[in-house]
């Protein structure tokens, strides 16, 4: 199991591993026009645009040909996705991800402050980096998430 930086050939993998760890919860943090709204958000077409788009930066975690953890950060600032597939969970992988990425951006200069907008579910893995909740649950486009910022 290695971590690297993502690829344009990745976008097909990421379309199927995204789907696959996002499913479970459909009905928890996004209503069903929410989870379509999503889903478009991470087809292969869009995953390449964000991999090649200079404002984003993708790592994962594969391991035996396949992708198991998944960072991409928005200009050096935002966590934009994080997710690790359910084998694979508990083992480290989104700690040593987000790590990764945050030397990425300290070597980048924007390692001062980083902010997300996490499901439900994913508040006490932030929480474990050192991020704070810092208003009330929102909702958008039918996704429930929770802001949360870290200061370095």
């Amino acid at each position: 199991m290695f971590l690297r930086h993502v690829y344009p050939d990745d976008a097909i993998a990421l379309e199927d591993f995204i789907l696959q760890v996002t499913k479970p919860f459909c009905g928890v943090d996004f209503t069903s026009a929410g989870w379509e709204w999503s889903k478009s958000l991470n087809t292969q077409q869009e995953l390449l645009k964000k991999i090649l788009d200079r404002d984003y930066f993708s790592l994962c975690f594969e391991n035996e040909g396949n992708i198991v953890g998944l960072i991409r950060m928005f200009e050096f600032k935002k966590i934009d996705q994080l997710f690790v597939s359910e084998t694979h969970r508990n083992k480290g992988i989104a700690i040593q991800l987000w790590k990764e990425a945050k030397k990425i951006c300290d070597k980048a200069g924007f390692g001062e402050h980083f902010w997300v907008k996490s499901s439900s579910v994913a508040v006490p893995v932030y929480q474990k980096f050192g991020f704070v909740i810092t208003d009330e649950p929102q909702q958008s486009n039918g996704c429930a998430y929770i802001p949360m910022e870290m200061d370095c």
